[in-house]
């Protein structure tokens, strides 16, 4: 799930949705933000 600088309510978020049986992970950017939006590190997918 995308979140743009709140870690806290992020991670919160994360815990909910995996709580109810979902998947989920935090990726964090500004969308507004040329290539900020590019994965910052290797893909959680690969």
């Amino acid at each position: 799930m995308h979140y743009g600088s709140n870690d806290v309510a992020a991670k919160q978020t994360v815990d909910e949705i995996t709580a109810a049986g979902g998947t989920a992970f935090p990726v964090r950017g500004e969308l507004g933000v040329p290539d900020d939006a590019r994965t910052r590190g290797p893909h959680p997918c690969e």
